[in-house]
């Protein structure tokens, strides 16, 4: 143990530049202390291992060694979490890692990114559209929603102690739409304005720091992450006025997002997004329906299946290659993001989905859709999927 914590006490202050005399320096002890730690014929006092470890930035039990063994044990947790479906499990898993593992954010990130999804899956998001005919939340609903309260101050707690930037960032991002659904809107939107403005992105500037093959490719990765953004943030403005599902605004709007995924990836090969896509086309069918405009409904959701197809042909080539990048021109230097197939395949229900967003209220179309036979031939169809 004493050559294992000399040599570890040396590496530490090798990979920092610092000089003995300056290490004993602040730690308060003699140049010849340290080096006789580092040459393992004496060991630090037990006071002064606390000391050591700030000064260096590190844990007591990495001086010890014992930091690998609890990584790999951290990584364990982290890996069943995020391979696990069962919110209920997972709150339950990463509850006892917590108690394990008390100052590890990821694993407190975790369970408060957890604690927030099964919110939504117990206790719903409740919505409507006030007098005005916007969006708003019940907020006396969600008030008694004890998942969100309790994520809310996990968050909290991490903004406080948090080291890492993208924990951080992930954080207030979090913590913002719970905000939002509490009530809070004020402390919302102090939190994202602790954020950058859109052109201080990192997908943004990662192509304005570099030249060459490696711009192209980042300026590929940020188109794509734009067009992604564009069709989330047109679903979500759509949805927050409801005078606009009295025009035909949301189809145009929409069938331009979808053209958008369309020009990026020319050769038909969206890679991960062929899930986006078919969502949206999904709920394109909707407002085609509203629009009266039934021919082309059925048409989007056939290519909604199709989209479908595509993606679950694609799991099982991508898994088995380690940097798989798209095929058109534009983007052939750009990777996928093998995150995008983390929850597996598209599920045969899809039809049990549509059309995903829900606000406003869809029973009606769901009811005029579903009495046509071509609603029966494009659910057998996803049935196969």
């Amino acid at each position: 143990m004493q050559v294992q914590l000399g040599q570890k006490i040396r590496s530490l202050r090798l990979r920092g530049n610092r000089t003995q005399a300056e290490t004993a320096d602040a730690l308060g002890v003699s140049p010849q202390a340290v080096s006789r730690w580092e040459m393992g014929t004496t060991y630090p006092d037990l006071e002064l291992l606390p000391a050591i470890a700030a000064y260096f930035g590190t844990s007591i039990d990495e001086l010890f060694g014992f930091q690998s063994d609890r990584e790999a044990k951290i990584e364990d947790i982290l890996r069943k979490a995020n391979q696990n479906t069962d919110v209920d499990e997972r709150l339950a898993l990463l509850r006892t890692a917590v108690l394990d593992f008390p100052g590890d954010e990821r694993i407190l990130y975790q369970l408060a990114a957890t604690l927030s999804e099964a919110g939504w899956q117990h206790l719903h998001e409740h919505i409507d559209y006030n007098a005005d005919g916007y969006l708003v939340h019940d907020i006396e609903q969600h008030r008694e929603n004890s998942y969100w309260n309790e994520s809310v101050r996990l968050f909290e707690k991490l903004l406080d102690e948090v080291k890492s930037p993208e924990i951080l960032h992930d954080s207030i991002y979090n913590l913002t739409l719970l905000c939002c659904n509490l009530g809070q809107y004020e402390k919302g939107l102090a939190l994202a304005e602790r954020m950058p403005p859109l052109r201080y992105s990192r997908e943004l500037l990662r192509s304005y720091a570099v030249d060459g093959a490696e711009k192209h490719r980042y300026e590929g990765e940020s188109l794509v992450e734009l067009a992604n953004e564009f069709a989330s943030q047109t679903v979500y403005t759509l949805m927050s006025k409801r005078a606009l599902f009295d025009t035909d605004i949301p189809v145009k709007m929409l069938s331009g997002a979808i053209h958008l995924f369309e020009l990026l990836f020319e050769d038909g090969n969206l890679g991960g997004y062929h899930s986006v896509v078919c969502e949206l086309l999904m709920y394109l069918s909707e407002h085609q329906w509203r629009c009266g405009m039934h021919d082309e409904a059925f048409a989007s959701l056939g290519k909604a299946a199709d989209h479908a197809e595509k993606f679950n042909a694609l799991y099982d080539s991508v898994q088995t290659i380690d940097h798989p990048t798209y095929t058109t021109p534009l983007l052939e230097t750009v990777p996928m993001r093998k995150e995008r197939w983390v929850h597996g395949k598209i599920a045969p229900d899809l039809a049990d989905h549509w059309p995903i967003w829900t606000a406003p209220d869809y029973d009606d179309v769901y009811a005029e859709m579903s009495a046509d036979a071509r609603w029966n031939e494009w659910v057998k169809r996803t049935k196969a999927l």
